[in-house]
C-alpha cells in the first residue's frame, strides 16, 4: 500500500533496480511504482463472480467441464 498525494491509500507494485555491486551504487538505485489498485479490484470482482457461479451450479446440480485438445486433459 502506498499513500497517494491526494490522501488515498493505493496498492502498488514496486520494482527496484540497481546497477553494479557494493555500497558505491546506492546512488544509482531506481524505483518504479505502478498503481495496481484497479487490477486488484478486478481480480476481487472476478473471484466473487466465480464464487456465485459455483454456488449456482451446486444449487442447480449442474456443472461445466473443459477439454484441452493438445493434452487431452478434461477439467
Amino acid at each position: 500500500m502506498w499513500l497517494h498525494k491526494d490522501g488515498r491509500w493505493i496498492d502498488v507494485a514496486l520494482t527496484v533496480l540497481r546497477s553494479g555491486k557494493g555500497p558505491e551504487t546506492s546512488s544509482a538505485l531506481r524505483r518504479w511504482r505502478v498503481n495496481i489498485t484497479d487490477q486488484k479490484r478486478g481480480i476481487d470482482q472476478l473471484r466473487r463472480s466465480e464464487a456465485r457461479l459455483a454456488q449456482a451450479q451446486r444449487i442447480a446440480r449442474i456443472g461445466n467441464w473443459e477439454y484441452e485438445i493438445p493434452t487431452g486433459a478434461v477439467v
